[in-house]
């Protein structure tokens, strides 16, 4: 497996990872929120988990049938949105129950 290959299986393992320990963390909520529980982050957990395989799919394929002059410039833009994607599925499974970081209104 080409080194590319095993950077962005990583950086997926490690957003799947975080997608659900996100899910499953203590709720804080902010007051008036209806909704406020962990199970309220299942569902976007889920929908983030696919999202992410998904996209670690597409990569593959596409740094496969990309041809060697660029390839560099491929791998650099799919390990991009690897950690882009990341990045936004953990925030959204974070905040889906109405979770705030500092609850001064709770």
């Amino acid at each position: 497996m080409p080194p590319s290959m095993v950077r962005y299986f990583l950086i997926t393992v490690v957003a799947i990872g975080a997608v659900w320990l996100f899910a499953g963390k203590s709720v804080n909520c902010a007051a008036g929120v209806a909704n406020c529980s962990v199970d309220a982050r299942v569902m976007p957990a889920v929908l983030s988990t696919i999202a992410l395989i998904a996209l670690l799919a597409i990569g593959v394929v596409v740094s496969t049938l990309t041809p060697p002059a660029a390839q560099r410039r491929t791998t650099l833009i799919v390990t991009v949105a690897l950690v882009i994607a990341a990045v936004v599925a953990g925030g959204v499974v974070f905040f889906a129950a109405g979770s705030v970081l500092w609850p001064i209104w709770a």
